[in-house]
């Protein structure tokens, strides 16, 4: 499916991902489920759950279960499914050499494996993103911190405004790895008050 093929090669937000170590040489980013995401699955559900009461209590008549139950019911149902039991997974194994991408939509999922090259660098990047502008008023960038090994398309990762955070994730990865870490955001335009 090509939304699964599109997740497995698309960066995992760091803030919403559960990273662990299981041995050496082994790391493991799994995104969790939020407490928003979680209350839009439910709220999503129980729409659903809405329409089929309605459409029970409506069944004389055939068109009534029809238009527009038979749209609206797998609609919601599919998409609380989907953010209710959706996630995505990077499984790194440096004795392997191997990256193990793996996104799961309700029932559907994809897994597909990368090669490691044996050498390689872990490149951290600044992007910026301006909102648009609602009535002509100008409002800061967010700033967005991406890690990535260049020579891998799925090995991607992303964290908005925390430049520590991804500069000791991109560490924790070249040090699994042995990577070397190019830092391409030494000098990003913000001040920071020194200790």
């Amino acid at each position: 499916m090509a939304v699964l093929e599109g997740i497995l090669e698309s960066p995992i937000d760091l803030s919403l991902a559960h990273i662990t170590e299981p041995g050496p040489g082994l790391l493991i980013a799994t995104t969790r489920m939020t407490t928003v995401r979680a209350c839009i699955a439910a709220i999503l559900g129980l729409v659903c759950l809405a329409f089929v009461a309605h459409a029970w209590r409506n069944r004389a008549t055939p068109y009534d279960i029809i238009w527009p139950h038979a749209v609206m019911i797998p609609v919601f149902g599919l998409l609380a499914v989907f953010l209710g039991f959706g996630h995505h997974r990077k499984s790194f194994d440096a004795a392997a050499r191997t990256l193990e991408a793996a996104a799961r939509l309700g029932p559907l999922s994809s897994s597909k494996s990368y090669p490691l090259p044996a050498s390689a660098t872990v490149k951290i990047t600044l992007r910026k993103v301006y909102p648009s502008r609602a009535g002509g008023k100008g409002s800061m960038p967010t700033r967005w911190y991406d890690i990535a090994i260049p020579e891998v398309p799925a090995a991607g990762f992303t964290v908005a405004s925390d430049r520590e955070a991804a500069r000791a994730f991109a560490k924790t990865l070249a040090a699994s790895l042995r990577y070397t870490i190019v830092d391409e955001v030494e000098d990003d335009g913000v001040e920071r008050i020194k200790p």
